[in-house]
């Protein structure tokens, strides 16, 4: 078994680390994790979302993380996501559509979104004809 220094394990070396060897979460200085790092880990190992501390998770992230693990929604703090953040989490979980803020989205952000899931274009005539 490999050895490791853990403790001058940056956030990402613990995400990497416990991904591959979850045996190690007690080892773990979950403080270190970052929003990248949570995002990947719990991508991967969803078992330990009692360690997050979802604040730290940004809007990208949380776009990401919801398309792979859509049951963390209920922490997610949805006033993070920009345009394109609901773009990316729209394309592969429109059951969330019922959280977005339509207007940050921008002409690319719908362009991309549209490309996947074109019943939301009534979303972007009703948002134009509001304006």
């Amino acid at each position: 078994m490999e050895k490791y220094d853990f403790e001058n394990l940056n956030g990402e070396q613990w995400a990497q680390l416990l991904c591959e060897h979850p045996e190690f979460a007690t080892e773990c200085s979950w403080e270190k994790l970052g929003s990248e790092d949570w995002c990947w880990l719990l991508s991967v190992r969803p078992e330990f979302a009692k360690y997050c501390n979802w604040e730290k998770i940004e809007g990208y992230e949380w776009s990401v993380l919801l398309a792979e693990q859509p049951q963390f929604a209920e922490y997610c703090d949805w006033e993070k996501l920009e345009g394109w953040d609901w773009s990316i989490l729209l394309a592969a979980m429109p059951q969330f559509s019922d959280k977005c803020d339509w207007g940050k989205l921008e002409a690319e952000d719908w362009d991309n979104l549209l490309h996947d899931q074109p019943q939301f274009a009534e979303m972007k005539t009703k948002r134009r004809n509001n304006q």
